[in-house]
């Protein structure tokens, strides 16, 4: 039986809408939208910094002589963010019940510090930018600073795909065709970067900023149009006038749709999760058909975060 192509699996399949996204990298010699970036004069800077004890943080303090009650609160604190230097130090403080020396508070802004929060967001069609630090291999060389310079979906992503070609270019392969997400990034063109230098400047400089003066020139940038084929999508999002529980649960096995059918095909990824465009999703739904059709127990208990949408 031609089980996909049924007219009622068709019919649940189409309530997940697929969403095109585009998203383009640029990285720069200096991080000019830093607010402590000592030559940004941004009226709008980036809001990237932020603090996060990691496991190989605290075992680095702990390697430079912090006493046990404050290694033992930061164990107790870790990779909850903190928008402050002086947030993180009043939460370890108050478990420690022991002050930071001004040494030690200096070596705890230096090894807990992140220069990735945000994103900033925008009506522009950048729609939103996330800054991921310094990117350089090797960290005691030249610094190379990247950011997601674009980070777009739905009809943003026809902007930038009519800047991929000069004014007097025409395509040459067609959409159908065009494989660019398994083929891997493209250089971003001259135009392109032009308009993404110019709207960044607005971003963090105000309207009719002077990009040239404020954003410049990236060392290197690329793009991906995940709208392409063979993924045809960035993400999906549910459909109005559908019941999503239903369709959760039934189009893991989608003969279920089908009086007196029983084929051994499944469905999972975000596209019919609790999370889609997040690989949670396909974490859940692909858990969610062990459990149920194959008898593997779960390794979790998932009644706190439900692999799918509960039958109740």
């Amino acid at each position: 039986m031609d089980v996909l192509n049924h007219e009622k699996v068709s019919l649940y399949l189409e309530s997940a809408i697929m969403q095109p996204s585009y998203k383009v990298g640029m990285f720069f010699d200096q991080p000019w939208w830093s607010p402590e970036y000592a030559a940004n004069t941004a009226p709008y800077p980036a809001q990237i910094v932020g603090y996060t004890l990691t496991p190989d943080v605290v075992a680095a303090l702990k390697k430079e002589g912090f006493p046990p009650a404050l290694v033992k609160a930061m164990n107790q604190l870790l990779f909850n963010p903190y928008a402050s230097l002086a947030d993180l130090t009043a939460a370890i403080e108050d478990l420690a019940n022991e002050r930071l020396t001004v040494p030690q508070t200096k070596q705890l802004d230096t090894a807990a510090r992140n220069d990735t929060i945000g994103p900033s967001v925008t009506s522009s069609p950048v729609r939103m930018v996330v800054y991921f630090g310094n990117n350089a291999i090797d960290q005691k060389q030249k610094p190379v600073y990247g950011i997601l310079a674009s980070y777009d979906d739905e009809d943003n992503t026809e902007f930038w795909k009519e800047l991929e070609l000069e004014p007097n270019q025409d395509r040459k392969i067609p959409s159908s065709a065009n494989t660019q997400p398994i083929d891997g990034p493209r250089k971003v063109p001259a135009r392109m970067v032009k308009m993404l230098r110019k709207m960044l400047g607005e971003l963090h400089f105000g309207p009719n900023a002077n990009y040239l003066l404020n954003v410049p020139e990236p060392l290197e940038a690329a793009y991906v149009d995940w709208s392409l084929p063979p993924f045809n999508a960035g993400y999906h999002e549910w459909a109005p006038h559908f019941d999503i529980v239903d369709v959760q649960r039934k189009i893991r096995k989608p003969s279920q749709l089908i009086p007196g059918a029983d084929a051994n095909i499944f469905i999972v990824g975000e596209a019919y999760s609790n999370d889609q465009a997040w690989v949670e999703g396909a974490y859940c739904t692909a858990e969610s058909v062990l459990n149920d059709f194959f008898g593997i127990a779960p390794i979790i208990d998932n009644k706190e975060y439900p692999f799918i949408a509960p039958a109740e």
